[in-house]
């Protein structure tokens, strides 16, 4: 970095002069004095300015593999909107452009309703949620960096936020398919993206505080977070070790709201005890028959407990998208994962080859 004379990309913001820092090597009769600085306008002008590096103090020093450097800095004059370069050239040889951004803060906002040029535009941005990862997540975004994502949008005059479908997913043994576009299940959401720490349970429980504070369980998130993929089988395993039991009114009051995610989760459950899809399973489990004794109860009651925290935190998000005139766009998947709960459920709905 201290050989690179400029930094590659410089944003000047709403119309204000941009700050240029220039890095030298010094010596011991001092360093370059003069430079050449030639900015390209977007719009095809080209302008010189003259640069006088000799009358400008220093604001950093700094030395590597024995050869000292230091900082200056230049003004560049007021920019229009729009894409510039900058030349940069020392008498010495050395050279080196930079893109200039000069870009607006908050982006153009019309009166509700349009005017009588045209409709009303709106902005916003779209992100893979699993890319919104902060110094807060656990490797991998979530639905907390979600909302802070969201007010950030919402102050700069944006109005919608969008991201890849947070549906149901096979995490683990036997199927392991992250891809939002193959889920296990079109009626349910993700519990990978919850916000742990925002649990109510997890403020009340110091088993699952313990455990995240202990150095294996914070070892595993510092990888998480330098990795430069997402491992989902192995960051599900660590969020699976914190989730525990809810709030017993509230969560019956889920439960009865939405009886089918008692199926759903005894399916995912029967799932992990049989270790194979349901196109292997006994003929009457096959035919979407479980008994008690086909899963695990405490699996059982995982995966109802997630689906009831995820419906909560998302609920709880659109009130806040609500709040700030915020739409909350989704993309849906066409079809699910052949493995899936849709489809051992609603097969006859269902187009595929035969077996």
């Amino acid at each position: 970095r201290w050989h690179r004379l400029l930094e590659p990309v410089i944003v000047a913001w709403d119309g204000r002069p941009a700050k240029i820092r220039v890095r030298l090597r010094t010596t011991q009769g001092g360093h370059e004095r003069e430079a050449r600085c030639r900015l390209h306008y977007e719009e095809g002008q080209v302008k010189d300015l003259p640069i006088r590096l000799d009358r400008m103090r220093a604001m950093e020093r700094g030395t590597v593999g024995g050869e000292a450097f230091v900082v200056k800095q230049f003004t560049l004059p007021a920019l229009p909107w729009g894409y510039h370069k900058l030349d940069f050239g020392l008498a010495g040889g050395r050279s080196q452009s930079a893109l200039i951004l000069s870009a607006p803060v908050q982006s153009y906002s019309p009166a509700p309703g349009g005017s009588a040029t045209g409709p009303a535009r709106s902005w916003g941005i779209f992100l893979p949620l699993y890319a919104v990862h902060s110094a807060q997540s656990w490797g991998a975004g979530n639905l907390g960096d979600w909302r802070r994502l969201s007010e950030w949008v919402a102050s700069l005059g944006g109005n919608m936020v969008s991201t890849l479908p947070l549906l149901a997913a096979f995490l683990d043994a036997p199927v392991c398919d992250p891809s939002p576009y193959s889920p296990a299940s079109r009626l349910f959401w993700n519990e990978f993206y919850l916000d742990i720490p925002r649990i109510p349970e997890f403020g009340r429980c110091e088993p699952a505080q313990k455990l995240v504070r202990s150095r294996p369980f914070q070892r595993h998130l510092e990888r998480f977070r330098r990795a430069p993929l997402v491992d989902y089988q192995a960051e599900m395993a660590a969020r699976r070790q914190v989730l525990e039991s809810p709030r017993r009114a509230q969560f019956q009051r889920f439960l009865r709201e939405r009886p089918i995610v008692e199926d759903y989760a005894a399916f995912r459950a029967a799932l992990e005890r049989a270790q194979a899809p349901w196109q292997q399973w006994e003929a009457r489990m096959h035919d979407g028959k479980l008994q008690p004794g086909d899963y695990s109860e405490p699996v059982k009651n995982y995966h109802l407990y997630v689906q009831w925290q995820a419906q909560e935190q998302i609920a709880g998000f659109m009130e806040q998208c609500r709040e700030r005139a915020l739409q909350f766009y989704l993309d849906l998947p066409l079809g699910v994962t052949p493995a899936g709960y849709d489809l051992w459920r609603h097969r006859t709905v269902f187009a595929y080859p035969a077996s």
